[in-house]
């Protein structure tokens, strides 16, 4: 029976599509069937070495996922010498569930379906978890290379996502050195994790050598934001938007709409209502649960400073729904947030304890200059000497978000 045993890429396609097809890092056709036939060569060298270790629960799954006619030379070899009855097992789901113990990952196959689950769940588990399934698959080295930076670098992603900036580096600059697909988009992440640690000029820097698949716009807006230059990050945003929308990829265009809302939230209330509209369209049926939470966050900044907009019931929610993801930073965001609606409200004693708070979570040395940021807001110097690397200086930065506040006040006066 050949077609059992002809392997397409489609089981990883799907699988990874669950959580992957629609974010930057997407994949072509073309990425998605070249790492299909080196993954099936491997699998084809261990099966050629040791036929039937491959497993009877693999092959039939591949056969039922399979949308392309792709095979490899060893299926058809194989399908003389594929395991008799003897050798039959009941098989579940080829994708393990999220607590199915994958300590025990004998062959390439094992490490192959462990690492397409932990993606496809990764967005609907603690990143913790995620960290923990991947590591497993990077420990076991059954992988080719391919496969195995694929892992790092979304392990890489997870370790960010919760604040572990020194194991994220490590992660990246292994994927970046490697020269892979992935290489771009760890570049991208060591410009990140270079803005987390408050380096603005590296991260800028960096970001003018990104090109599109590295998202060089979106680190730009990434990095003009802290600075309170609310327009500039806006204006980037919308060209990885748009550059995003010309090479159809459909969550980073989302993805960087959500940013250019969440900075617009902080100008013009007008504006950015009708930038969250087209954020809520454009992230519709799109599985980036991070990206959700920043235009829920951008909509407290919308609303900051209003006496009848809740905030802080709805922050106290979106708190809860942040730690249930396990997306450190994006908590931080929250709470930067906050101080400027504290600010705004000119309530010294609130923004006092989220400076307090954004200083004893961001010990790690990650995104220091929050607690920053907060102070720079409310016209308070700062407690201690700052390690931030401001594009332009320090001055320049603390009066521009200053004015955001005092923006902000004069808006809501005119709407009494």
């Amino acid at each position: 029976m050949p077609g059992t045993f002809r392997l397409g890429v489609s089981l990883i396609r799907s699988a990874v599509r669950n959580a992957d097809d629609t974010t930057d890092d997407r994949w072509s056709e073309r990425d998605w069937q070249q790492a299909a036939q080196r993954a099936f060569t491997a699998l084809g060298e261990q099966h050629r070495n040791s036929p039937g270790s491959v497993g009877c629960c693999w092959l039939p799954a591949c056969a039922r996922a399979c949308a392309w006619p792709a095979t490899t030379d060893w299926t058809s070899a194989g399908s003389s010498r594929r395991p008799g009855p003897a050798s039959a097992t009941p098989c579940g789901n080829p994708l393990a569930p999220p607590d199915t113990d994958s300590t025990g990952l004998d062959t390439a196959a094992d490490a192959l379906v462990e690492l397409l689950s932990a993606l496809a769940r990764r967005q609907h588990q603690h990143r913790s978890r995620t960290v923990a399934r991947l590591t497993t698959v990077i420990n076991s080295r059954l992988l080719p290379d391919d496969l195995q930076h694929m892992a790092l670098y979304y392990r890489a992603k997870a370790h960010r996502d919760l604040g572990d900036s020194p194991a994220s580096r490590a992660g990246m600059q292994a994927v970046a050195d490697s020269q892979g697909r992935l290489a771009p988009a760890a570049r991208r992440g060591l410009a990140h994790l270079a803005r987390m640690a408050g380096d603005f000029p590296t991260a800028l820097t960096t970001a003018h050598t990104l090109g599109w698949e590295g998202r060089h716009h979106r680190v730009q807006g990434d990095t003009w934001w802290p600075h309170g230059d609310m327009d500039r990050a806006a204006a980037a945003y919308a060209a990885a938007r748009d550059e995003a929308e010309h090479h159809g990829v459909t969550g980073e265009r989302g993805n960087s709409q959500a940013h250019r809302a969440f900075a617009l939230a902080f100008t013009d209330p007008a504006v950015a209502d009708s930038e969250l509209a087209l954020a809520e369209q454009l992230l519709a049926g799109v599985d980036l649960r991070a990206t959700t939470l920043i235009t829920h966050i951008a909509a407290l900044a919308r609303d900051a400073g209003r006496t009848d907009a809740d905030i802080d019931d709805r922050a106290q929610v979106l708190r809860a729904e942040i730690r249930t993801a396990g997306v450190t930073y994006t908590e931080l965001a929250l709470d930067l947030t906050l101080a400027f609606h504290h600010a705004v409200r000119n309530d010294q004693d609130q923004v006092a304890t989220t400076i307090a708070w954004l200083r004893e979570n961001t010990r790690s040395g990650a995104f220091p200059y929050y607690s920053e940021i907060a102070a720079f807001m409310a016209g308070l110097p700062l407690p201690q000497a700052s390690s931030t690397r401001w594009i332009d200086d320090e001055p320049a930065t603390r009066q521009r978000w200053h004015a955001l506040v005092t923006n902000r006040r004069q808006h809501l006066h005119t709407q009494r």
